[in-house]
């Protein structure tokens, strides 16, 4: 596997993204809420454990809204950002893959992006527009960050759920 092409290992954005967050995802055991109901078009991202499950976390948003899943990249050990915005039709949207460190299977991702750039010692992969609806992310069951910026607070998922755990984002 490791000798093909991250494009035909993958075929596809979102596989892709599961192989270079790897283990991440947010799952948890307790249930935090930020804020109330929304209004004027506002609705709630909610994160659970699976399909069906009890919410570990729900707050509201709007389209437009923004989140970014930070981790450590398991194989270069540098630090990684997926951008994600909330759409008109409410569904999660992949805007833009940041990364410090550089790897084939990181430099392929320019070819979803509509640009790419250097700012700050980041690549930084523009224009991305992948719907992820639902996001999954698994917890990392080994040692390195992962954690979800929203709504001005920085969320480590092992503070909502135990490594190895699957979590599933949406917006309702």
């Amino acid at each position: 596997m490791c000798g093909l092409s991250f494009r035909k290992r993958l075929g596809n954005i979102g596989l892709a993204l599961c192989l270079l967050v790897g283990t991440c995802v947010i799952a948890g055991a307790r249930l935090l809420w930020w804020g109330g109901e929304g209004e004027g078009g506002c609705h709630t991202l909610v994160i659970t454990a699976g399909y069906g499950t009890d919410p570990l976390l729900k707050t509201p948003v709007a389209p437009g809204s923004e989140f970014v899943l930070r981790y450590t990249h398991s194989q270069t050990g540098g630090p990684m950002e997926l951008w994600f915005t909330v759409n008109p039709q409410c569904r999660i949207v992949l805007r833009e893959v940041r990364a410090k460190v550089l790897r084939p299977e990181i430099e392929d991702l320019a070819e979803y992006a509509q640009e790419v750039v250097m700012k700050d010692g980041w690549t930084i992969y523009r224009g991305m527009e992948q719907v992820m609806d639902p996001l999954v992310i698994r917890v990392r069951v080994s040692e390195g960050e992962q954690s979800l910026v929203l709504g001005g607070r920085e969320i480590p998922l092992r503070s909502l759920a135990d490594g190895g755990t699957r979590l599933e984002i949406r917006v309702r």
